[in-house]
């Protein structure tokens, strides 16, 4: 049983009833999520779209060290620093 298997995925006791705890675990989540979207958005598309052009994985980036990926991106004329690999 994951927690997105329920129809309430924040019932992280499982008794099918929303407490204080899972509810403001759920509003904290939405929010998170609302806050984020219009900051790292744009941003996201734009470093996807980027990385594609050059030919790199986004994947296989996301699992190299941080000094490999940073001198991938250097080697394809991205700077590193300029992004924010954690948005993924």
């Amino acid at each position: 049983m994951g927690i997105f298997d329920e129809k309430k995925p924040f019932d992280f006791n499982g008794d099918g009833k929303m407490n204080a705890f899972e509810n403001a675990k759920k509003e904290a989540y939405f929010m998170h999520v609302i806050s984020e979207s219009g900051k790292k958005g744009s941003q996201s598309d734009e470093f996807l779209a980027k990385l594609r052009e050059v030919g790199l994985d986004v994947d296989e980036l996301q699992w190299m060290e941080d000094e490999e990926r940073d001198e991938k991106l250097r080697n394809a004329g991205i700077d590193p620093d300029e992004w924010d690999f954690n948005i993924f």
